[in-house]
């Protein structure tokens, strides 16, 4: 039981630091928010590790790890819900019209 607990640890662990050195080389707002959801997994291995071996309540596991779950969750949505996507702005399209009319001339 130990290993499996060590090893999600670290691998999040892991995560959480290359997420840190990706947010300290771009400083965007979407890499912050993906370190902050990649903190909160580690949150959440850290109590259920203690959890584990009985230094977590089962109800503090309930609520600070699930809700480190609804937190991840909610980060990522957010971050799809912000995506600009390949939409083309008419602006985009009335400039193009234009540059061709010209072409045209």
């Amino acid at each position: 039981m130990f290993a499996i607990v060590a090893f999600a640890a670290v691998g999040t662990l892991t995560l959480f630091i290359v997420g840190l050195i990706g947010y300290a080389r771009r400083s965007t707002f979407r890499y912050r928010v993906l370190t902050v959801a990649l903190g909160a997994l580690v949150v959440r291995s850290i109590v259920g590790a203690g959890t584990t071996f009985g230094l977590v309540p089962m109800v503090v596991h309930h609520l600070v790890g699930h809700g480190a779950d609804l937190l991840v969750a909610w980060l990522l949505l957010y971050l799809l819900y912000c995506e600009r996507g390949t939409t083309v702005r008419e602006a985009d399209i009335d400039a193009a019209t234009e540059l061709e009319m010209k072409r045209d001339e």
